[in-house]
């Protein structure tokens, strides 16, 4: 995705926090093992794999890319992806209505985590609506938000998002994958 989508400018992620902020520390994320994914589709009965789609929308073409390669990504496993690609307003009537399997989803630069856990991932949040019209749901993260939110110490308010980060890595709600940089010159 980093190099087919956004040129090679950006940062691979794999959780909430870019490596370029202050706030981001290393969590573990899963490598790519096809075997291992097979091994884990047959024991939740699914041994030949499954059908899914991913929402997206044409509006944004990077996320179009992004559908694209996850479908190409998901095959060798037995998922077979469609993909169903809409204008944007139609896109977000399918999220918030909760019409989805799948989607990708774009979020903007903000160098406070905050803002992700607390308009997207915490229940009820804002944003809440990309996964769904139950959102994400997870009551420890709900907690470690608002414990959060009134830290002012910065290693203690760090330590506070990494556990989050774990825990979103670890229950996958969100595959997030690139941190874009938008190199450009200015004048």
């Amino acid at each position: 995705v980093l190099i087919a989508v956004f040129g090679g400018h950006g940062d691979l992620i794999g959780r909430p926090v870019a490596p370029s902020l202050a706030y981001y520390e290393p969590v573990e994320t899963f490598p790519q093992d096809y075997e291992k994914a097979k091994q884990l589709l047959a024991e939740a009965g699914y041994p030949r794999g499954f059908e899914t789609s991913i929402t997206t929308s044409n509006a944004y073409p990077h996320l179009v890319r992004i559908a694209q390669i996850f479908q190409a990504n998901l095959a060798p496993i037995g998922i077979k992806v469609k993909l169903d690609i809409s204008d944007w307003a139609t896109t977000i009537q399918k999220w918030v209505g909760g019409n989805f399997d799948v989607a990708t989803v774009g979020w903007g630069f903000n160098p406070n985590p905050h803002t992700i856990y607390s308009t997207v991932l915490a229940t009820g949040a804002p944003s809440s609506f990309i996964f769904g019209p139950n959102g994400f749901g997870n009551p420890e993260i709900d907690r470690l938000t608002k414990k959060a939110a009134m830290t002012e110490d910065f290693q203690a308010r760090k330590a506070l998002y990494t556990q989050m980060a774990e825990i979103v890595v670890e229950e996958v709600p969100w595959i997030f994958t690139v941190f874009e940089t938008n190199p450009g010159g200015y004048r």
